[in-house]
């Protein structure tokens, strides 16, 4: 598939005249407000409280699937994908196209990037030790979906319908997802950034979200299974 061929399996309108242009990075724009100014002050503590007895491995588990931010932000992209699909900005996206490649491709990145995070911290001087966590690892699966939802399935393709150009689209959308794990220090965010965009382009190449998924779920061994 050629480039404009991948834009096409993203949006309806590949010419992208007029006010639906900015409809799109518009939206993007409107749901990261209220993820930030309505369901994280609001709607976070109240589930909190709900689950506020919970302890260890669970508690790992339920606050993968319940407590993260990333909930809410991919909730409130579903039904803004939703929406824009209905008006005919977004193409409805499908789980069953390309499947294979983009399975077979989310491992190799994956692996790839594990490698060359594991490479790049043994050079600083890292030690590594064992620390495989079930419970984590099976929040995860629902963590990094929720991400892959928000700053792939939605912001990419609304910075692809206004941008036309898959790379730009990737960076930009890789650069939220890095400065937002405001966890980490701000070198290790650039690291994140960097990583988001190549999962970017991983999801333009292969049209599935499945692939950065998989690659996500791979680069996520690092802090699993392994304790710096």
């Amino acid at each position: 598939m050629d480039s404009e061929g991948r834009l096409e399996h993203f949006i309806c309108d590949s010419q992208m005249i007029g006010r639906k242009r900015w409809i799109g990075i518009a939206s993007c724009v409107l749901v990261y407000c209220i993820w930030r100014y309505v369901a994280c002050p609001y709607l976070q503590p109240i589930q909190k409280r709900m689950f506020v007895g919970l302890e260890g491995g669970p508690r790992q588990f339920v606050t993968h699937l319940m407590l993260y931010n990333s909930l809410w932000y991919a909730a409130l992209s579903v039904l803004a994908v939703f929406i824009l699909v209905k008006i005919k900005i977004f193409r409805s996206p499908s789980m069953k196209w390309n499947v294979k490649p983009a399975v077979l491709q989310g491992f190799l990145v994956g692996l790839v990037i594990l490698g060359l995070s594991i490479g790049f911290q043994l050079l600083m001087g890292s030690r590594f030790h064992l620390n495989f966590d079930p419970w984590e690892y099976a929040g995860n699966l629902f963590s990094n979906a929720y991400e892959e939802i928000f700053y792939r399935g939605f912001i990419f393709v609304g910075l692809l319908y206004f941008s036309r150009r898959g790379w730009a689209a990737a960076v930009l959308s890789g650069l939220l997802f890095g400065l937002t794990h405001t966890q980490y220090s701000l070198g290790m965010q650039f690291g994140v950034a960097v990583v988001g965009s190549v999962f970017g382009l991983l999801y333009f190449r292969t049209g599935n979200l499945v692939a950065p998924w998989i690659a996500h779920q791979m680069v996520d061994l690092l802090g699993t299974f392994f304790m710096m």
